[in-house]
């Protein structure tokens, strides 16, 4: 479970801990990876309840995820496993919890299922999905399909938000680079909004009576219709996930989120195949058929108030409707998105990185798409190309490692594989136009500390030396007080069980008949 994108409060671990916590990941991981897959014991029986453990050949459906609940207080599997009988609790080397039994399916008969909780982070996943894979060589088990689910944090709309389609780009992209390769970091006071902008700032600039755009603004307000709001409780269910681990990023060197960060450690690694993790996507596209036409499990009133709220402050979507009924449109309730997972050790908010994920995510799937066909284990469809607008961007610490162990073991190929994320929340803060002081600007303009298009620089020199400036620039920022601290932890709370809600209506559809887990 990822629950922290609109968090009243970004904590950042001390570096003793983080330093601390990396040494760990070193020395883990390698471990992992080199592990034998014959090592003896790596489940046993504990607290055994009426039935004796999977027979030998007996087929087993496999249900994993990472929390057990220690940190959000709802087990991911828990509907689940409430729902098992003859269970069996098993003890498996590196993870948290495994129980075995029979869910019932909605035609009557049981489903031999095993649901295993792993532990937070893809060292915990990387680790417990080994010793899932041993328990099956050991016990000769016929996995029949391994399913990762979990709550994640969601992109809040497909297309729009495109800082890249923007007149200043070009000349912010050159700066930025220029940046990175002499090493220069964010730097303190990041958070800090100051009077005038710095020579990486991004300006736009619009008709200050009109609200006309003087050059391109790929992040200004969207028509209904040009962008499609994502409603939490939206579900994933991808075969791909990948390393999002950036370095050191420009993002705070300026004071708009309309930007591409430009991060040292992806800098060179866009198309790299080393960090993408995936399986065929068969599975997932059978479990995502399997819910279409379906009505989806209705939204807490606590959530719905606070979508609705996230939507009408966010300027990044134009309003509709005259008067007194203007207002902005938000989502029509919960759907399916295409994804890859991005698994990374901490989990960014905000539009910048939410553009930086969508960007990478699209590379991912491409990179799968093609080693899959090449193989012969992708099947083509008519659907349109993948792009930043049709993708959304799925943060999460765990489904790497459960891929990447699966990967690894030869064996274990031929098992039909899917992650099934739903969002928890959304990886960004509504967004506001934040204005700047024509003094500023005009300064800055004069002292070359900012570069504008030859659209606004067409536009100021025909003002000349009027009075009052025609023109209007501005920055876009995030509003996280949007909501109080109450209001945040009492949606916190309600938002995870419905994500979850959401979650198991997927998989019952598909493995268990559509039957109700309520």
């Amino acid at each position: 479970m990822k629950h922290t994108s609109l968090s009243r409060h970004v904590r950042v671990a001390p570096l003793s801990v983080i330093i601390v916590f990396l040494l760990v990941c070193s020395l883990l991981l390698p471990r992992a990876l080199a592990l034998p897959a014959d090592v003896p014991d790596v489940g046993t029986a504990a607290n055994s309840i009426g039935t004796p453990a999977a027979r030998v050949g007996e087929h087993v459906t496999v249900f994993m995820c990472a929390d057990s609940g220690d940190l959000s207080g709802t087990h991911e599997l828990g509907a689940l496993i409430r729902a098992m009988s003859d269970t069996q609790v098993l003890s498996l080397t590196y993870c948290q919890t495994a129980h075995m039994g029979y869910i019932r399916h909605a035609d009557g008969h049981m489903v031999r299922s095993l649901a295993v909780t792993t532990g937070i982070n893809y060292i915990s996943t990387t680790l417990c999905t080994r010793s899932v894979l041993k328990l099956r060589h050991q016990h000769d088990y016929i996995y029949d399909a391994m399913v990762f689910i979990g709550t994640s944090s969601f992109s809040p709309m497909l297309g729009g938000w495109d800082p890249t389609n923007t007149s200043s780009y070009t000349a912010l992209k050159v700066t930025e680079e220029e940046a990175i390769m002499r090493g220069e970091a964010a730097t303190a006071g990041a958070n800090v909004v100051p009077p005038a902008p710095p020579t990486a700032s991004q300006l736009n600039f619009e008709d200050a009576r009109t609200g006309a755009q003087v050059d391109r603004d790929g992040c200004s307000p969207h028509v209904p219709g040009e962008v499609t709001p994502l409603s939490l409780g939206s579900v994933c269910v991808t075969s791909t996930a990948y390393l999002i681990e950036t370095g050191f990023c420009t993002e705070h060197t300026r004071h708009s989120q309309c930007s591409r960060p430009h991060c040292s450690t992806l800098s060179n690694e866009h198309d790299c195949e080393t960090k993408v993790y995936f399986a065929s996507d068969a599975l997932a596209r059978s479990i995502e058929a399997a819910s279409h036409g379906k009505t989806w499990p209705d939204m807490p009133e606590t959530v719905k108030k606070v979508q609705t709220r996230f939507w009408e402050a966010n300027e990044a979507m134009e309003p509709t409707g005259e008067g007194k009924e203007r207002h902005r449109v938000g989502p029509s309730g919960a759907s399916f998105v295409k994804c890859a997972e991005a698994t990374g050790n901490t989990i960014h908010i905000g539009a910048e990185r939410d553009f930086l994920c969508r960007e990478h995510t699209v590379q991912a799937l491409k990179i799968a798409q093609r080693l899959l066909t090449e193989r012969g284990q992708y099947e083509a469809n008519t659907r349109e190309p993948l792009t930043i607008t049709n993708v959304a961007c799925v943060r999460a610490m765990d489904s790497m490692g459960f891929l990447l162990s699966l990967t690894l073991d030869r064996t274990a190929r031929d098992i039909p594989v899917a992650v099934v994320r739903s969002a928890s929340n959304y990886d960004m803060y509504p967004m506001k136009k934040v204005y700047v002081p024509p003094a500023v600007w005009r300064s800055a303009l004069a002292s070359g500390k900012l570069t504008v298009s030859p659209s606004v620089a067409a536009a100021i020199n025909a003002e000349g030396a009027l009075h009052e400036s025609t023109l209007a620039a501005y920055t876009w920022h995030q509003r996280p007080d949007f909501l109080s601290e109450a209001e945040y932890q009492e949606f916190a709370a309600a938002s995870l069980q419905y994500a979850l809600e959401t979650a198991t209506f997927v998989l019952s559809n598909y493995f268990f008949g559509g039957r109700s887990f309520a």
